[in-house]
């Protein structure tokens, strides 16, 4: 028997069972009456997804009735002209033998036509759907049917429903650009029957809604269930944390997002068959991959996998900050962090910050957020971050080749050995430090600093207002400010402790510092130690610099040196920044030491307006 499908209501079709009523028939439905069905209850209140399982009785010519062992085809007719309401009539038809209920079962069928015989052994058939459904295979897969039920004459309906389940699908993209053009398929199916092991998915036109009918069965979890080939690149989901059970006459609503290679599952529903409920959704996901392998990040997911891109050997892999980021917290002694290794592209904090950063490596080298900063950092606030290692340890990198502008960090940060400071451990030569402060707890052993441990190039306008302790080159900006470098316009307002030159802002200098001070207690096991610096070597210039918080402004001087306690008579914090400013215009510097109304404390430092 050749079968063909069709169509039926938005929840169920109400297939009306009437003994003939006034249209000459005995009002009493006499034993003997034909009976002559009422298709009704085709009404779609959802509009926007006309689908052609949603359509009329359009194309359907015969419905196979089946009362006891008997089979009989009936014709439908059309009464409202758009076939929303139809008569199914017969020239073979059932009749009322009783008043007693009887049970009917009913299908849609092609090839059964009208006889003087019944078909005594048709069955309703198998539900075995195309496996192309792109096209009239998606209407040619929708089974209906009146499964078994009791009908009286008082109550002469048959309740029709679907005995396939639909799977709806709206596809997004991880950047809100078109899908246009896509195409997916179902995979991993149950072949019972000759069902299809895969299924190529029907769009509805002008959307991005993908659907198709299955077979009523369980999909198992690890199945990879869902593909989606867009711009030649194709693109899977696996069932992660349940088997689903597809039921019969149920719509199964998903919202699917393509993001980074891969498919993510962002919302699911199960609904009436026509109903497509919006799924409230957060249009963010954990990270974007711009079409230039640039990764924009939400969560810590997405940071991690920006992180694990770079460490995998792809070096430049910019990233952006879209939110702040709050990574999960570990237990005592445990890391949730590798550092970033090599890095050599564009990392934009956006102003955002990364907090609860936790390395606990105290036996390497070269720990950070980066382990090796060779590209650009920017506009970066790590906070409450808990970093150890053993020699050139920073907040944001250990070792920096590149630039960082603009960055903070809190927390603690320490190193066992060398090189440790609360946003570098090591600023190499001719690179640039700017705008960058910490109120970390820095903590190491030679060559500590708030900011810097040790630093071989340029570090401008940056500040520190934490604790900084060590043994040996110990400063509240910089521990050793070396050959070739330069720090211009930077202070502390913090808590500065070793043994052996120690200083407010420098613990030793042996190169250049202009228009910096410092309000930080000094604490030293020895003499050399000073409100600004604590060792000046030879052919080392300090310049216009200022402290107030210790007895002395320098330790020892071999170089040149212009330091001036402001004592509030003679020189004052007003007096001070006028001549630090100074300073800054004549190097043409966008930045400026600003007071607020009470002259009396001592200036911020920010950007020229």
């Amino acid at each position: 028997m050749k079968r063909k499908l069709f169509i039926c209501s938005t929840f169920a079709l109400l297939l009306g069972l009437t003994a003939c009523t006034q249209d000459g028939l005995p009002a009493d439905g006499a034993e003997g009456t034909p009976m002559t069905f009422t298709a009704t209850g085709l009404n779609f209140p959802d509009a926007r997804s006309r689908a052609t399982v949603d359509g009329n009785w359009e194309g359907l010519n015969t419905v196979a009735v089946k009362i006891g062992y008997e089979t009989k085809a009936y014709t439908v007719t059309s009464v409202s002209g758009d076939k929303a309401s139809v008569t199914l009539t017969s020239e073979n038809p059932f009749y009322w033998s009783s008043t007693v209920p009887v049970t009917v079962s009913a299908w849609p069928c092609a090839d059964m036509s009208s006889s003087d015989e019944p078909f005594p052994d048709i069955r309703m058939p198998e539900v075995i759907v195309q496996a192309d459904q792109s096209g009239d295979g998606f209407a040619e897969s929708d089974f209906i049917a009146a499964e078994p039920q009791e009908v009286s004459i008082g109550d002469p309906s048959l309740k029709f429903t679907h005995r396939t389940a639909r799977l709806t699908v709206t596809l997004i993209a991880e950047d809100g650009s078109s899908v246009h053009g896509a195409t997916m398929n179902f995979l991993g199916l149950n072949t019972t029957y000759g069902n299809p092991a895969s299924i190529i998915s029907h769009n509805v036109a002008g959307t991005n809604v993908y659907e198709a009918l299955l077979a009523p069965q369980t999909i198992k979890q690890g199945v990879i269930f869902i593909s989606v080939k867009l711009g030649g690149i194709s693109y899977t989901y696996t069932l992660k944390d349940n088997d689903i059970e597809l039921e019969a006459g149920s719509r199964y609503n998903y919202t699917m997002r393509v993001n980074a290679g891969k498919l993510e599952l962002v919302g699911s529903t199960i609904t009436g068959w026509t109903d497509i409920l919006e799924v409230e959704i957060d249009v963010k996901p954990s990270y974007i991959v711009t079409t230039n392998g640039t990764y924009i990040v939400y969560t810590p997911e997405g940071l991690y996998a920006w992180a694990n891109q770079v460490n995998a050997g792809n070096r430049g892999t910019n990233c952006i900050l879209a939110n702040d980021i709050v990574l999960p917290d570990v237990a005592e002694g445990e890391s949730n962090w590798t550092p970033v290794k090599e890095f050599s592209g564009s990392f934009d904090g956006n102003n955002h910050s990364v907090s609860r950063v936790k390395i606990n490596l105290s036996g390497t080298n070269q720990v950070g957020f980066f382990s090796t900063l060779r590209g650009t950092v920017n506009n970066l606030l790590l906070k409450d971050v808990n970093i150890k290692g053993n020699a050139y340890v920073g907040g944001i990198s250990g070792i920096n080749y590149g630039n960082i502008i603009s960055c903070s960090s809190t927390g603690n940060v320490f190193g066992v050995g060398s090189h440790v400071g609360g946003v570098v451990g090591l600023n190499y030569y001719n690179i640039t430090i700017m705008g960058c402060t910490s109120t970390c707890s820095v903590t190491g052993y030679l060559k500590v600093g708030g900011v810097i441990g040790l630093n071989y190039g340029t570090a401008t306008s940056c500040y520190f207002s934490g604790l900084v302790s060590g043994a040996h080159e110990v400063g509240g900006v910089v521990g050793c400010n070396a050959n070739s470098s330069l720090l211009t316009f930077s202070y502390s307002s913090g808590s500065v402790s070793g043994n052996y030159q120690v200083g407010g802002v420098v613990g030793g200098n042996y190169n250049t510092m202009k228009s910096c001070y410092s309000t930080s207690s000094v604490t030293c096991t020895t003499s050399e130690y000073g409100g600004v610096v604590g060792y000046n070597n030879y052919g080392s210039d300090i310049a216009a610099c200022y402290w107030n918080n210790t007895d002395k402004g320098f330790g020892s001087n071999n170089g040149t040196i212009d330091v001036k306690k402001v004592d509030g008579s003679g020189i004052t914090w007003e007096t001070a920044t006028a001549s630090m400013n100074s300073a800054l215009e004549a190097e043409n510097s966008e930045w400026r030491y600003v007071q607020g109304e009470d002259k009396t404390i001592p200036p911020t430092i920010q950007k020229n307006q």
